[in-house]
């Protein structure tokens, strides 16, 4: 039997080596490939998290103002409906608001194309329950017109005066002497021109003869 030579052995554990490493290497990268599909990557990336932004809370809105309505919800017993005075002339009408007990300021220059001196807003408006003493406001076509003081000279202060003045479209400003007894003065004097709504005074007394009377 041979003794192999000293270059056949050299040759033979070189080829060991080379086996070895080939086997080493074949052996890691298997294993790296099972990590990485069971999820067991050694240096995983980082995971990054992002803060969802909270909303912003909406305004609460205003309420919107509601009108209050002039119709009482349970009818009073001493109450009636506001009458339609739409389209009719402002003294006929005002009369008629002063007959059932009502104040009634009229408003001039309203547009609406009808004649002057037509009625073509109410406040309230028509079948609107309302009471005795209720101011009531008519507006009404046209420029303000002029009045006369009318004649109120010795007539009862208080009552049939102040009506007639009331009545002529005037008011009453004051009564500098009291509103006792008869009228004896009116400032502005009877007879004189004054715009709609114009303010005069009456001067009354229950003497016989206060003084000169103004006529």
């Amino acid at each position: 039997m041979s003794v192999p030579s000293h270059g056949t052995m050299a040759a033979f554990a070189t080829t060991l080596i080379v086996f070895g490493i080939v086997g080493w290497t074949t052996g890691w990268l298997v294993a790296d490939g099972e990590r990485t599909d069971l999820g067991l990557d050694p240096s995983p990336s980082p995971v990054v998290t992002q803060e969802t932004p909270k909303p912003t809370p909406s305004p609460t809105p205003t309420p919107s103002p509601t009108r209050a309505t002039t119709t009482p919800t349970t009818r009073p017993s001493d109450a009636f409906a506001m009458p339609d005075l739409v389209g009719q002339q402002y003294l006929q009408a005002r009369r008629k608001g002063r007959d059932l007990g009502l104040t009634v300021n009229v408003h001039f220059n309203q547009p609406g194309g009808r004649p002057d001196g037509t009625v073509v807003r109410t406040d309230p408006e028509k079948d609107v329950w309302i009471l005795k003493g209720w101011a009531i406001a008519l507006y009404v076509t046209g420029p303000v017109p002029k009045v006369k003081v009318p004649q109120v000279l010795g007539l009862p202060c208080k009552e049939d005066a102040k009506d007639r003045v009331l009545d002529a479209g005037l008011r009453i400003d004051s009564y500098p002497s009291g509103d006792k007894g008869t009228v004896y003065r009116v400032e502005p004097t009877v007879g004189t021109e004054l715009p709609w709504n114009a303010e005069v005074k009456l001067y009354c007394s229950t003497s016989a003869s206060p003084g000169t009377v103004s006529r």
